[in-house]
């Protein structure tokens, strides 16, 4: 039974309640952690202390490209995190840690594939558009009109892609012996039907991001809490785990601590 985005919603809303706290905290974690290898990566660099130089800037541009590739990682064990609770299994902290224990790089590689998907379907507009600015011939009004059209067009078709190939962590996550090209191909078969059900599910959360932005992005800490969570009860319902039944529910608060007087 294909649910509606309200009722994915509402179960999300109810499984979040109480444990907001851990959610949030987790997102700083890997928020900090992206913080921290971005700065890295400016000051190993030297981009500040060079900046005409074109080289640092195509050092960054690498070592962004690898360092974001290896936070793919901990993004896996954050969404991990969130199966779990949705699934009413043991969720905690150590959930962060899945992937890098369970063929990280088979999440680094998806993440990989997924970059190199929207790299080519960009690239049209961004060749035409350097080739209009550098040639100089005379023509720079219609090469522009023409890669704006190649870039709106490559970011529609990218975004389709993404939609079909949005749910290959998941299906990592549930199962890691399975192979990269594989995940993408069960992903597309999910997707099938349901892209548009998925795009409508994001777009529902455009005015919640508004709201977050306006609070100087700390709202935006709950709103992808209740994001993650929907995203993962559209994957239980598109894998059919919705109408099974419910497994016994595991309260995911710690044990109260027994003291000895």
């Amino acid at each position: 039974m294909k649910r509606t985005s309200a009722q994915l919603k509402q179960m999300a809303k109810d499984r979040l309640l109480g444990n907001y706290g851990m959610c949030i905290a987790l997102s700083i974690i890997v928020s900090v952690i992206s913080s921290a290898v971005m700065f890295l990566c400016e000051f190993a660099t030297g981009i500040y202390r060079y900046p005409m130089s074109p080289a640092p800037y195509i050092l960054y541009f690498v070592l962004v490209i690898i360092l974001s590739l290896l936070i793919s990682v901990f993004s896996a064990g954050l969404t991990y995190y969130y199966m779990n609770l949705c699934r009413g299994r043991k969720a905690d902290i150590g959930n962060l840690m899945f992937a890098f224990k369970h063929h990280p790089d088979k999440f680094i590689l998806v993440s990989l594939l997924l970059f190199l998907i929207t790299f080519l379907c960009l690239v049209p507009g961004y060749v035409v558009l350097f080739v209009g600015i550098f040639t100089r011939t005379g023509s720079e009004l219609l090469m522009a009109f023409i890669a704006i059209v190649l870039l709106i067009a490559g970011v529609v078709f990218d975004y389709i892609l993404m939609l079909m190939f949005s749910q290959p962590y998941y299906i990592l996550l549930d199962d890691p012996t399975k192979g990269v090209i594989q995940s993408m191909k069960e992903s597309a078969q999910l997707m099938r039907g349901n892209k548009g059900r998925f795009f409508y599910i994001n777009l529902s959360f455009i005015g919640w991001m508004l709201l977050g932005a306006l609070s100087f992005g700390i709202g935006m800490l709950w709103v992808s809490a209740y994001l993650s969570a929907t995203q993962v009860y559209f994957y239980l319902d598109i894998t059919g785990e919705l109408d099974r039944p419910a497994e016994p529910v595991i309260d995911v608060q710690p044990e109260p601590q027994q003291y000895m007087y």
